[in-house]
């Protein structure tokens, strides 16, 4: 048998019995791909913390998001989630959680907050305020909220890392009136390992929606205890529902079943050694000294791992498609 015979018949051999054709009706019952892919513009701000903690404008910016739509038949209009990336931008791992949530019947809005800014992951932290992704969340619900795919009711924030962040901030009734301009709320806040060394003015007054909180005890870029005491003032402060859950062993990055079991980022900045209070105006103190603090204050490290937990993976998931499954039904 010549080569390219012997190629086309062990590439024969792979199809599924029945051919092509076989091959190709398996791949369109596959729920995960969208019926509809939409590109959106999105115009938001880039600001100083300081300016998005007194309501100040900034400096307007075109950002761009994908929303993907759901096969199937869908009377009336779609829950949605808003997938809010890391520092380090969209990766793979989001996109198998857009694709599972797609699965139940969601649209997902996949928020861009770096490109548009012309930044990427080798910027570091410090390029964009801690704050403007909260900015951009708020223009990504007002946009999906005038959808007319979308159900402005059920609409949905899950975030990761620096967008946990983000999705968690957008819980305080501060911010949602200082930012949102959609006439809606958010139907939940989801954040997978947060950093939560920061205290805002009104951190305790949150929405009565759900907020979910995913951290891991191994994770040395976020560590867990803070938001576990975060959660500890909300309830003491009378927050009905709000958990987290901690999961042993599990890194930064737990959920991403493509990372690797350890990853070391040498030059990661994490506040693992911060407590920074805000003071009236807007000011962002460290707790330790009292000072203002800045991106380069002493308290902050460098040096932290990523890495995949498939038992956290999986037991996250569940709680976060089992909610969603949840809200798409109200």
């Amino acid at each position: 048998m010549s080569g390219w015979r012997a190629i086309l018949a062990a590439a024969l051999a792979l199809l599924p019995v029945g051919g092509p054709q076989r091959a190709a009706a398996v791949e369109l019952a596959d729920p995960s791909i969208p019926a509809r892919i939409e590109i959106h513009p999105l115009r938001s701000m880039t600001m100083p913390d300081l300016s998005f903690l007194l309501g100040e404008p900034g400096t307007p910016v075109t950002l761009a998001g994908e929303l993907r739509l759901p096969r199937g038949p869908a009377p009336g209009r779609l829950p949605a989630v808003i997938l809010l990336h890391a520092s380090g931008g969209i990766l793979s791992g989001h996109d198998i959680w857009a694709r599972q949530i797609l699965e139940l019947g969601y649209a997902v809005f996949v928020l861009d907050s770096l490109t548009g800014r012309g930044l990427s992951a080798a910027d570091g932290q410090a390029a964009l305020g801690r704050l403007n992704m909260v900015v951009d969340l708020f223009a990504a619900l007002d946009l999906l909220a005038g959808h007319p795919r979308i159900d402005p009711a059920r609409i949905a924030v899950l975030g990761f890392s620096r967008g946990a962040n983000a999705a968690l901030q957008a819980s305080l009734r501060r911010f949602d009136a200082l930012w949102n301009r959609s006439g809606t709320s958010f139907a939940a806040h989801l954040a997978f390992y947060p950093d939560c060394s920061t205290r805002y003015v009104g951190e305790s007054e949150v929405s009565a929606r759900p907020i979910r909180i995913f951290a891991g005890w191994a994770d040395d870029l976020s560590p867990a205890q803070p938001c576990l005491d975060y959660v500890y003032r909300l309830r003491v402060a009378g927050a009905e529902d709000v958990e987290i859950a901690v999961y042993p062993d599990a890194p930064h990055g737990f959920d991403n079943p493509l990372g690797p079991p350890s990853l070391a980022l040498p030059a990661a900045e994490s506040y693992r050694n911060c407590t920074i209070i805000e003071r009236p105006a807007g000011v962002l103190v460290n707790a330790a000294d009292h000072r203002l603090f800045t991106p380069e204050d002493p308290c902050i490290e460098h040096g932290a791992h990523l890495g995949s937990n498939e038992a956290a993976a999986r037991a996250s998931r569940a709680i976060v498609l089992a909610l969603l499954t949840a809200l798409g039904s109200e």
